[in-house]
């Protein structure tokens, strides 16, 4: 049987895994002179919402990615999800209050990974008041937008005794909802 893990545990590696994706891909030559592409090359995140594969977290250059999504917000073109990569450099550089507010954003403009994000800051008090709540709310409402991965912020507020909505069979309700969506 798989051991809980406790909330002070648990905070930092959802904080990780949300902002974690993959390998991050170069744009043919040329493309790096709009600002929405070199957003996108530096800060793609794993929602599917960009036009090239995502960039892990470790490998996210937050002040070049911050600089690019900025200047992809300021061009006509910007797009929900530049607010969210943006969000995500803000994040890694520890620049919470402008971090949430880009998320807020991206959320109000369909962005359903941005509503999990605000999930995860508000579940593990980063930048915010814990409030697990919250968190519940916003994961909930990013599981009903398409973003299936909300369900590991579900799956971890109903496995802590501590968050208040400790449920146990939930949180096997979540893990089989993971399991059949291929994401477990």
């Amino acid at each position: 049987m798989e051991r809980f893990l406790s909330m002070t545990a648990l905070a930092p590696a959802l904080l990780a895994a949300i902002l974690a994706a993959g390998p991050a891909a170069a744009l043919p030559a040329g493309q790096d002179s709009d600002p929405g592409a070199s957003c996108d090359r530096l800060a793609a995140t794993n929602d599917g919402s960009a036009p090239v594969p995502p960039v892990k977290l470790a490998e996210l250059n937050a002040p070049a990615a911050a600089s690019a999504c900025r200047a992809a917000i300021r061009s006509s073109g910007a797009r929900p999800r530049h607010h969210l990569q943006l969000a995500r450099a803000l994040l890694k550089l520890g620049q919470y209050d402008e971090a949430r507010a880009h998320l807020v954003t991206a959320a109000a403009r369909g962005n359903a990974a941005a509503y999990y994000i605000l999930g995860q800051l508000h579940h593990t008090g980063t930048g915010v008041d814990r409030d697990t709540a919250r968190a519940h709310a916003l994961y909930l409402r990013a599981l009903e937008a398409g973003y299936r991965e909300a369900a590991f912020g579900l799956l971890a507020l109903y496995r802590d005794p501590g968050s208040g909505l400790y449920d146990p069979e939930e949180a096997e309700a979540a893990r089989l909802y993971l399991y059949r969506a291929g994401i477990l």
